[in-house]
Protein backbone atom coordinates (compact mmCIF):
# COMPACT_ATOMS: atom_id res chain seq x y z
CA UNK A 1 0.00 0.00 0.00
CA UNK A 2 1.39 3.42 -0.95
CA UNK A 3 1.63 6.28 1.50
CA UNK A 4 -1.18 8.12 -0.31
CA UNK A 5 -3.43 5.08 0.03
CA UNK A 6 -2.56 4.80 3.73
CA UNK A 7 -3.39 8.48 4.29
CA UNK A 8 -6.65 8.11 2.37
CA UNK A 9 -7.62 5.06 4.42
CA UNK A 10 -6.75 6.80 7.70
CA UNK A 11 -8.76 9.86 6.66
CA UNK A 12 -11.74 7.74 5.59
CA UNK A 13 -11.78 5.96 8.97
CA UNK A 14 -11.70 9.25 10.89
CA UNK A 15 -14.27 10.89 8.63
CA UNK A 16 -16.63 7.91 8.66
CA UNK A 17 -16.36 7.74 12.44
CA UNK A 18 -17.51 11.35 12.70
CA UNK A 19 -20.57 11.00 10.46
CA UNK A 20 -21.46 7.31 10.92
CA UNK A 21 -25.24 6.92 10.97
CA UNK A 22 -25.88 10.67 10.93
CA UNK A 23 -27.79 11.44 7.74
CA UNK A 24 -28.86 14.90 8.91
CA UNK A 25 -25.43 16.48 8.44
CA UNK A 26 -25.69 19.73 6.46
CA UNK A 27 -23.16 20.91 3.92
CA UNK A 28 -21.50 23.34 6.31
CA UNK A 29 -21.30 20.74 9.08
CA UNK A 30 -19.92 18.21 6.60
CA UNK A 31 -17.13 20.58 5.60
CA UNK A 32 -16.26 21.18 9.27
CA UNK A 33 -16.27 17.43 9.94
CA UNK A 34 -14.00 16.86 6.95
CA UNK A 35 -11.46 19.39 8.25
CA UNK A 36 -11.73 17.85 11.75
CA UNK A 37 -11.09 14.39 10.27
CA UNK A 38 -8.05 15.76 8.45
CA UNK A 39 -6.69 17.18 11.70
CA UNK A 40 -7.32 13.92 13.57
CA UNK A 41 -5.61 11.96 10.81
CA UNK A 42 -2.59 14.24 11.08
CA UNK A 43 -3.12 15.66 7.60
CA UNK A 44 -3.44 19.25 6.46
CA UNK A 45 -5.01 20.92 3.45
CA UNK A 46 -3.06 23.31 1.30
CA UNK A 47 -4.26 26.92 1.30
CA UNK A 48 -5.50 26.45 -2.26
CA UNK A 49 -7.61 23.45 -1.23
CA UNK A 50 -9.00 25.30 1.80
CA UNK A 51 -10.42 27.94 -0.53
CA UNK A 52 -12.78 25.32 -1.98
CA UNK A 53 -14.20 24.25 1.39
CA UNK A 54 -16.81 26.71 2.58
CA UNK A 55 -18.50 26.93 5.92
CA UNK A 56 -21.89 28.42 6.44
CA UNK A 57 -21.19 31.73 8.20
CA UNK A 58 -22.56 32.19 11.69
CA UNK A 59 -23.69 35.71 12.54
CA UNK A 60 -22.81 37.45 15.82
CA UNK A 61 -26.27 36.61 17.20
CA UNK A 62 -25.50 32.88 16.75
CA UNK A 63 -27.83 32.37 13.78
CA UNK A 64 -26.86 31.36 10.28
CA UNK A 65 -27.98 33.41 7.30
CA UNK A 66 -30.47 30.68 6.36
CA UNK A 67 -32.02 30.84 9.85
CA UNK A 68 -32.20 34.63 9.75
CA UNK A 69 -33.92 34.74 6.35
CA UNK A 70 -36.29 31.89 7.24
CA UNK A 71 -37.54 33.68 10.35
CA UNK A 72 -38.13 37.17 8.93
CA UNK A 73 -39.64 39.09 6.06
CA UNK A 74 -36.17 40.02 4.81
CA UNK A 75 -34.99 37.94 1.87
CA UNK A 76 -31.66 37.84 0.02
CA UNK A 77 -31.38 39.88 -3.15
CA UNK A 78 -32.75 37.92 -6.09
CA UNK A 79 -35.19 35.84 -4.05
CA UNK A 80 -38.53 35.34 -5.77
CA UNK A 81 -41.20 36.37 -3.31
CA UNK A 82 -44.78 35.25 -3.79
CA UNK A 83 -46.75 38.47 -4.15
CA UNK A 84 -50.28 37.93 -2.92
CA UNK A 85 -51.77 40.94 -4.69
CA UNK A 86 -50.54 39.98 -8.18
CA UNK A 87 -54.12 39.60 -9.34
CA UNK A 88 -55.02 43.22 -8.71
CA UNK A 89 -55.29 45.35 -11.84
CA UNK A 90 -53.66 48.46 -10.43
CA UNK A 91 -51.28 48.90 -7.60
CA UNK A 92 -52.76 52.25 -6.66
CA UNK A 93 -50.28 55.01 -5.89
CA UNK A 94 -47.47 53.24 -7.78
CA UNK A 95 -49.27 53.64 -11.13
CA UNK A 96 -48.17 57.27 -11.49
CA UNK A 97 -44.56 56.36 -10.73
CA UNK A 98 -44.68 53.47 -13.18
CA UNK A 99 -46.14 55.72 -15.85
CA UNK A 100 -43.38 58.29 -15.31
CA UNK A 101 -40.76 55.55 -15.54
CA UNK A 102 -42.27 54.18 -18.75
CA UNK A 103 -42.39 57.64 -20.30
CA UNK A 104 -38.73 58.11 -19.42
CA UNK A 105 -37.91 54.74 -20.99
CA UNK A 106 -39.77 55.72 -24.16
CA UNK A 107 -37.92 59.05 -24.32
CA UNK A 108 -34.55 57.31 -23.94
CA UNK A 109 -35.46 54.78 -26.64
CA UNK A 110 -36.53 57.64 -28.95
CA UNK A 111 -33.22 59.44 -28.35
CA UNK A 112 -31.32 56.21 -28.99
CA UNK A 113 -33.26 55.74 -32.23
CA UNK A 114 -32.39 59.26 -33.38
CA UNK A 115 -28.70 58.90 -32.47
CA UNK A 116 -28.36 55.45 -34.04
CA UNK A 117 -30.17 56.57 -37.20
CA UNK A 118 -27.73 59.48 -37.46
CA UNK A 119 -24.81 57.09 -36.96
CA UNK A 120 -26.19 54.75 -39.64
CA UNK A 121 -26.45 57.68 -42.06
CA UNK A 122 -22.82 58.68 -41.41
CA UNK A 123 -21.69 55.08 -41.94
CA UNK A 124 -23.70 54.90 -45.17
CA UNK A 125 -22.16 58.14 -46.45
CA UNK A 126 -18.66 56.77 -45.77
CA UNK A 127 -19.52 53.49 -47.52
CA UNK A 128 -18.89 51.47 -44.35
CA UNK A 129 -21.36 48.69 -45.11
CA UNK A 130 -20.73 46.55 -42.03
CA UNK A 131 -20.91 49.50 -39.63
CA UNK A 132 -24.01 50.78 -41.44
CA UNK A 133 -25.70 47.39 -41.04
CA UNK A 134 -24.95 47.26 -37.33
CA UNK A 135 -26.08 50.85 -36.69
CA UNK A 136 -29.18 50.45 -38.85
CA UNK A 137 -30.18 47.26 -37.04
CA UNK A 138 -29.62 48.89 -33.65
CA UNK A 139 -31.71 51.90 -34.72
CA UNK A 140 -34.52 49.57 -35.80
CA UNK A 141 -34.37 47.78 -32.44
CA UNK A 142 -34.50 51.11 -30.57
CA UNK A 143 -37.51 52.17 -32.65
CA UNK A 144 -39.32 48.89 -31.94
CA UNK A 145 -38.58 49.29 -28.23
CA UNK A 146 -39.86 52.88 -28.20
CA UNK A 147 -43.03 51.78 -30.00
CA UNK A 148 -43.56 48.88 -27.60
CA UNK A 149 -43.15 51.08 -24.52
CA UNK A 150 -45.41 53.72 -26.12
CA UNK A 151 -48.14 51.12 -26.59
CA UNK A 152 -47.69 50.03 -22.99
CA UNK A 153 -48.15 53.64 -21.85
CA UNK A 154 -51.33 53.98 -23.92
CA UNK A 155 -52.70 50.78 -22.37
CA UNK A 156 -52.02 52.10 -18.86
CA UNK A 157 -53.67 55.42 -19.67
CA UNK A 158 -56.72 53.64 -21.13
CA UNK A 159 -57.11 51.63 -17.91
CA UNK A 160 -57.50 54.86 -15.94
Amino acid sequence: MTSNEEMAEKLAEKFYGLIEGDVSVSGGELAKLFVTALDQAGLALSEKAKAYISFEPVLPNGKTLADMFASSDWKPLGTVIDDEDDEEEGDGPDDAGELDELEHMRDVADMAYAALSDLALHCHNRREDVAWGIASSAATDAHVLATFVGDWIEDMEDED
